[in-house]
């Protein structure tokens, strides 16, 4: 399902997620140095929206960019936003593998990323730093299913 819902994602489709409607700006496909096998994709929306689709890992997430996040460092692997615990559950850097469409303002290019995810299970803070120009590119995501996007 992952796959066939990744293969549909075409240039300006209307895909509506938890009964809101967006149109595709962009599409890339990433992967790690730290784990080249695995493959994930990331869709710019508009409205400011970024969807992520991790088929190996079972994920996949809706969220916006938001380099104003307020938040104090517990210790090495985990941080409080707004009275809620994250625990980090990655880091590394991102490699674009490729892009399948999209202008340059929306495609997210190699970055060095910190992943964390709330304790109870529902929202995911990505927090990155660009390559070519040292810009946060900060991400806060609600998780959910595959089967809430509809194409």
């Amino acid at each position: 399902m992952y796959e066939e819902i990744i293969k549909n994602i075409v240039k300006n489709t209307n895909v509506n997620i938890q009964g809101e409607k967006y149109t595709v700006l962009s599409k890339a496909f990433y992967t790690t140095e730290e784990d080249q096998d695995v493959s994930y994709v990331k869709c710019k929306l508009d409205k400011n929206k970024v969807l992520v689709i991790i088929p190996n890992d079972e994920l996949v997430y809706i969220g916006e960019l938001n380099n104003n996040l307020i938040y104090k460092i517990l210790d090495d692997a985990n941080i409080l936003l707004e009275g809620i615990k994250y625990t980090k559950v990655a880091t590394g850097y991102q490699l674009v593998k490729n892009i399948e469409f999209g202008d340059d303002k929306d495609i997210e290019k190699e970055c060095e990323f910190r992943d964390y995810e709330a304790e109870d299970g529902n929202t995911i803070i990505s927090f990155a730093i660009l390559k070519n120009n040292s810009e946060q590119a900060d991400i806060i995501a609600k998780i959910i299913s595959i089967t809430d996007i509809l194409l």
